[in-house]
């Protein structure tokens, strides 16, 4: 069989894994197309996902859960892909949230999740969290109360990493996966509260407190079945940009008998001159401040490589979308949280959306004709 233009050649790979993904991606326009929509961590930069994301409700027309069947979040990035397909606690019967308003969200509720403080906490933090919890717990409960994760309309994907077992959780609407042995009974599993996940997902070393959730297992030793307390730190551990996660587990999901099409709104890249280790300056100094900016970013350029293998980058069969707003060396930070900040980061990701216009509007046509599609059938799992 011969290339479609435009489709990546890597997908044309003897290996069986990239050669089922090009059975995913290369078949005929009668083929239903999957859309997951991908929300990086990164904090309070996470308002920039938020307004990219509300560009492309605008062009739409619709609700981001609307056209995309499956959304995935990390970190700040859960309370959007949650947000997005979860109602308003106070208002059940009432569409979910939409990007604007989620912009909103974030631009009046990131000072409570980080507050400013005094200096000598600076101190403090070399024993202790930066921020306590509160803020962070408050903003979740108010937004997402008793809502359980099994209820989610849309597939929903959220990473955590558990600390007292060291293994990455992948939180779902349908099951947990927990990286281990550990396997969450139906019944505990119903009880899981969307808002528990996003805190374990959003729970960053050094700036706030471990999440915990507690889950019934049996003891190796006693064989016997007893509660245990687990406890959670950021996803962005693991996974900051969740896109893999989430394509992974939706095609072993649905199978080959969809198209599949991505689209991932990231929190943010700074200039790469900035971040260039000088000769000079390789040692604690360097690395102490820069280690988790750089390993991120490192993470993030390896996860969109393996990605272009899975999915098309270019042509009129593009199925892989990724906006990526540049940012400033001083704002990339993930506690920033003043209006100039938030005002000068939501700027970065208007000009990212300019810059990327072409690839909006071709985003947003597919979205809009798989909607509207005339033979539009519910999806089965494989």
């Amino acid at each position: 069989m011969e290339p479609m233009s435009g489709v990546n050649p890597n997908l044309y790979n003897s290996d069986q894994y990239i050669g089922k993904a090009m059975d995913f991606h290369c078949a005929g326009a009668r083929r239903k197309t999957i859309f997951i929509a991908s929300f990086d961590g990164g904090g309070g930069r996470a308002i920039t996902s938020a307004k990219m994301a509300a560009e492309v409700e605008k062009y739409t027309g619709l609700r981001l859960s609307q056209t995309c069947k499956v959304l995935a979040g990390t970190s700040a990035g859960s309370i959007l892909a949650a947000g997005s397909t979860f109602p308003d606690p106070a208002k059940p019967n009432d569409p979910p949230k939409t990007m604007i308003e989620l912009t909103e969200l974030f631009k009046t509720k990131t000072a409570n999740i980080f507050p400013p403080m005094p200096y000598y906490r600076y101190a403090t933090s070399l024993i202790w969290p930066y921020y306590n919890s509160t803020g962070l717990n408050n903003v979740v409960d108010n937004n997402f109360k008793e809502l359980l994760l099994c209820d989610s309309p849309n597939d929903l994907y959220i990473p955590a990493c558990e600390m007292s077992t060291m293994k990455p959780w992948l939180f779902s609407n349908t099951k947990i996966r927990t990286g281990g042995k550990l396997s969450i009974t139906p019944e505990e599993f119903r009880k899981v509260r969307v808002g528990d996940v996003i805190k374990a997902s959003c729970s960053a070393p050094t700036y706030l407190e471990p999440a915990t959730m507690t889950f019934s297992s049996t003891d190796p030793k006693t064989n016997l079945l007893a509660d245990k307390k687990y406890y959670f730190r950021d996803g962005g551990l693991v996974a900051n940009n969740p896109s893999l996660c989430a394509s992974t587990e939706t095609f072993a999901k649905y199978g080959p008998s969809y198209n599949y099409s991505l689209v991932s709104f990231g929190t943010g890249q700074i200039p790469e001159e900035s971040m260039i280790e000088p000769a000079n300056n390789c040692g604690l100094l360097y690395w102490g401040v820069n280690f988790a900016t750089v390993a991120m970013d490192m993470a993030a350029k390896i996860t969109k490589m393996q990605l272009e293998n899975l999915f098309v980058t270019e042509g009129e069969h593009q199925s892989l979308f990724t906006f990526q707003p540049k940012i400033s060396p001083e704002d990339f930070t993930i506690d920033g949280s003043s209006k100039e900040h938030m005002e000068r980061l939501e700027e970065d990701a208007d000009a990212c959306m300019e810059e990327h216009k072409e690839e909006l509007r071709l985003l947003c046509e597919k979205l809009i004709t798989e909607y509207y599609a005339e033979d539009r059938v519910q999806l089965q799992e494989f």
